[in-house]
């Protein structure tokens, strides 16, 4: 086995981690989440089990007051014998806002004693800023602070968006789809790169629209060409009406999105195409990355990402085995080029894989970097802080600190309207009902569960089920669901209704 032994600023144990989990993306995309707040409060708290170090503790600020079922639930999977230790080493702050135009770190930066609360809580030594992605409001808290934060800067996150991705993937030689590297944010201009590549591709059916700064897959639109393929190549004027028409028609992968706010949008961030990567058997992989402080390069995992109508609804940990260490190799030497750069964060690369129809070889296509936190860092995060090992560098497979091989399947989007009977603290008492499934420390397997605050009000939650093979987390992952929506689904029957006082 190959694991690193090395302790970083992001693996966040033995030190002080004030944590401000800011989703600092576009405001307007954001929206189309249901449950945002709750992502941004919550996405991060993989922290808190890094609480199962003795000398670590955490600050986690929120926009609004976390729930303290939802605390209590992450303390509870810590051995029972340092969690009430464990919790006098957390401290949570909020902003009391929930102003969602404006991001957690720009919240922060307007309230100056807040800034000097925080940073009287602050031993310079020990101290790191953990954040989701790094803006000027992230960067300015730290320089508030005096502490270093784990991130890009700003001027770096370009690398980030669909078309720095592109332009990277192209420099780098990393096999991706035909399709444009630099954003149109007007309409006219997209056609015009749009009919480019259709017309240099004269074979291909279907391509992708995406908003620059778009994520999780919800700023996609699946454009149909055929409109443009039944027009004669010599009448630009008619190649152009039908290009439009395409992209009026577009299947959008957020649902209830209309062409005239898509547009919109296009104005606002921009956009790019790329054409539709087909095949009868297709996955859509991932690899994260990080580069540390000392600017050395590790590949920390491979997903298979679950995927609906292009977007993220959930992973498994690791990529399939054929092309895992093609994965590895592409993120590395992204991560390669970062760190000569001498930017540090952690990332992701998502790709599609197609299998040939003969060879049965697959081929891989680079999709676009993510430079910052990511769905999968937190299953992976949950992984890492619970049993404390590595993965191997070379195979991709993940070891425990007890040289067991662990594997995950971890989804954000678990729902069910019974789930609005239950509020978070509900969760840990079901599963603390069915040991088998429930996260046992001594075993290094069973169900944690994520998202909690989602739970009443948007009737979804998040799960990641750990165990020693691929098909036992999937069995222990069903099973988990069924039980819960089970649980939850009688708990309404078990409510009973109060006796009249004359009774």
């Amino acid at each position: 086995m190959q694991c690193a032994a090395t302790t970083h600023y992001w693996e966040i144990e033995d030190k002080d981690v004030i944590v401000i989990p800011s989703l600092s993306l576009n405001a307007h995309e954001l929206q189309n989440i249901s449950g945002v707040g709750h992502y941004e409060a919550e996405r991060m708290l993989y922290v808190l089990l890094a609480l199962g170090k003795s000398r670590t503790r955490v600050i986690y600020v929120t926009s609004s007051p976390l729930d303290h079922g939802i605390a209590d639930y992450y303390v509870g999977l810590l051995p029972s014998e340092i969690r009430q230790d464990a919790r006098g080493r957390v401290t949570f702050m909020s902003v009391c806002d929930v102003d969602t135009g404006r991001s957690l770190a720009e919240k922060i930066c307007m309230r100056p004693r807040l800034l000097n609360r925080l940073r009287s809580m602050v031993r310079p030594e020990t101290t790191v800023l953990n954040v989701l992605r790094g803006t000027r409001h992230e960067m300015r808290i730290s320089n508030e602070l005096g502490i270093p934060v784990y991130s890009a800067r700003p001027g770096d996150q370009s690398y980030g968006s669909k078309s720095g991705s592109r332009a990277l993937f192209d420099r780098l030689r990393i096999p991706c789809a035909d399709g444009t590297s630099v954003a149109c944010f007007d309409v006219e201009d997209l056609i015009t790169q749009i009919l480019e590549v259709t017309l240099r591709n004269p074979t291909a059916m279907r391509g992708v629209v995406k908003l620059d700064e778009g994520f999780s897959g919800k700023g996609n639109a699946v454009m149909d060409l055929g409109r443009i393929r039944r027009v004669d190549v010599t009448d630009i004027a008619r190649l152009r009406l039908a290009a439009r028409g395409a992209l009026e028609n577009m299947d959008f992968c957020c649902r209830g999105r209309t062409w005239d706010d898509y547009e919109d949008e296009i104005r606002r961030m921009g956009a790019i195409f790329e054409l539709f990567v087909e095949g009868e058997i297709t996955a859509s992989p991932s690899v994260q990355v990080v580069v540390n402080e000392d600017y050395s390069v590790s590949v920390v995992s491979t997903h298979e990402q679950i995927l609906d109508n292009q977007v993220y609804v959930g992973c498994r940990f690791p990529a399939d085995e054929a092309y895992r260490r093609e994965l590895m190799r592409y993120g590395k030497l992204v991560g390669e080029f970062f760190a000569e750069r001498r930017i540090t964060d952690h990332f992701s690369v998502d790709f599609i894989c197609v299998r040939h129809p003969t060879s049965f070889a697959w081929e891989v296509y680079a999709i676009e970097i993510n430079l910052r936190v990511t769905g999968t860092t937190h299953p992976w995060m949950t992984l890492k802080l619970l049993t404390h090992g590595s993965t191997d560098e070379t195979s991709g497979v993940y070891y425990s600190d007890t040289h067991q091989v662990r594997c995950y399947v971890s989804s954000d989007c678990i729902q069910g309207e019974s789930l609005r009977h239950l509020v978070p603290m509900d969760i840990k008492e079901i599963f603390e009902a069915r040991k088998d499934l429930n996260w046992c420390p001594e075993r290094q397997m069973g169900v944690v569960c994520h998202l909690l605050g989602c739970v009443s009000e948007n009737g979804k939650i998040g799960m990641t089920s750990i165990a020693d093979t691929p098909e036992g987390a999937q069995r222990q992952f069903d099973q988990a669901v069924s039980f819960l929506l089970s649980e939850s689904d009688s708990s309404s029957a078990l409510v009973t209704p109060p006796r009249h006082l004359s009774d």
